[in-house]
């Protein structure tokens, strides 16, 4: 894994580069792949490795487990929030989170002992967390239009009539990406809930 450096800068734009012909047919790429990052995913996941407790809290309401694009990255996700959440409330460390994965035969699906040991030094520290998530939440909701818009596209070529209701069917799928995205980030931790009733 070649850690992610979230401040270094991307490659520098190439001067006098052509310009992308304005008249491309959007539908020509309909087969790409779809928008996600890797590093952010690996930083996020290096992020709750390093500060568990209060970060998989704020993950666990606001962070879906569809937000992690590749398989293995949302496997782990999923098995540190099913670790956080065990009724023994066992503290969540490499050597802990590796023994779960044992336990649960899935060390060799996650890339094995050394995949999980590299994660924990991905990123220098966890204080960039919100800078990562923001990036994943940010590739989810563009694969959730991506969706939707196709949806919309494959329905308009095999509907043959009510095309009104169709176009608000599309506007619907659309705006629930968005509605979701407020919803949230509107909800708190549970932390915070506790904390809010504990000052009242």
């Amino acid at each position: 894994i070649t850690p992610f450096n979230p401040a270094a800068g991307g490659p520098a734009l190439q001067k006098n580069a052509p310009a992308r012909a304005a008249t491309r047919d959007p539908l020509s790429d309909i087969n790409r792949a779809l928008p996600y990052s890797d590093d952010a995913e690996k930083g996020v996941l290096s992020c709750f490795l390093q500060n568990p407790v209060d970060l998989l809290n704020d993950a666990q309401v606001t962070l879906p487990s569809e937000a992690f694009y590749h398989p293995v990255n949302r496997l782990i996700y999923e098995e540190l929030l099913a670790f956080n959440n065990r009724p023994d409330h066992k503290a969540l460390d490499l050597v802990t989170l590796s023994q779960h994965l044992i336990d649960k035969s899935l060390m060799d699906r996650v890339g094995g002992p050394s995949f999980i040991a590299e994660l924990l030094s991905f990123v220098p520290t966890p204080a960039h967390y919100p800078y990562y998530k923001g990036i994943l939440r940010d590739k989810f909701l563009l694969r959730r239009v991506i969706s939707a818009c196709t949806e919309g596209i494959q329905s308009a070529y095999e509907y043959q009539e009510d095309v009104p209701g169709l176009l608000d069917r599309v506007e619907q799928r659309v705006l629930a990406v968005r509605e979701e995205s407020l919803a949230r980030d509107h909800l708190k931790p549970l932390k915070e809930h506790v904390a809010e009733a504990v000052d009242a």
